[in-house]
């Protein structure tokens, strides 16, 4: 899968090597979420090296959209935002953002990305996805809107626990949407 500089991350090199990966789905370069996950990598990186984690941010667009997340290009001005995201973090960035433009990888893990569509515009569907170091799938939430995701810090406290249950207080209930539990998952790979 190629990261937003144009390298390429394989999930083989990461998966399943003895440490724990933890696969985040964004939202858009404008979700005041997925920044504030931004954030939260930084802030933590030091805790999940220590508890054996590999991250991954992952987008369904094209470069351009990947490379504004990460502020290699265009330097919009959002109404969240305090100060630059270049000046804040883009330089900070530890950790590989990666561009699923097929959305191939999504769907191995139940990610429905492209989703969503809001200002005329196609999103992901924020998704966290916790690997143990076998490889095995030990969390998926799959978000129903932007902010439907457990924090960074929520995410490394249920990999520290390995108790892996998190449902967002404001979650979407839509009738016509099911997604399984981690239990429910685990039951339905067993099966197939």
């Amino acid at each position: 899968m190629p990261d937003i500089d144009g390298g390429r991350w394989d999930p083989a090199d990461a998966i399943g090597d003895g440490e724990w990966t933890v696969l985040i789905w964004v939202f858009a370069d404008w979700c005041p979420v997925c920044h504030r996950g931004f954030d939260e990598l930084i802030e933590l990186r030091d805790e999940l090296h220590e508890a054996d984690v590999n991250v991954a941010t992952i987008e369904c667009h094209g470069g351009y959209r990947g490379r504004v997340m990460v502020r290699r290009e265009l330097e919009p001005e959002y109404w969240f935002a305090e100060e630059s995201f270049i000046e804040s973090y883009a330089e900070r960035i530890w950790w590989p953002h990666l561009l699923d433009r097929a959305g191939a990888v999504g769907a191995k893990y139940g990610v429905d990305p492209m989703s969503y569509a809001v200002h005329a515009e196609y999103i992901n569907r924020p998704a966290t996805i916790i690997l143990d170091p076998n490889g095995t799938v030990r969390f998926a939430y799959y978000g129903t809107f932007w902010g439907d995701r457990p924090s960074i810090e929520e995410t490394l406290e249920m990999i520290r626990s390995k108790e892996f249950e998190f449902e967002h207080p404001e979650r979407r209930h839509v009738a016509s949407e099911r997604f399984p539990g981690p239990a429910e998952y685990e039951f339905a790979v067993r099966e197939s």
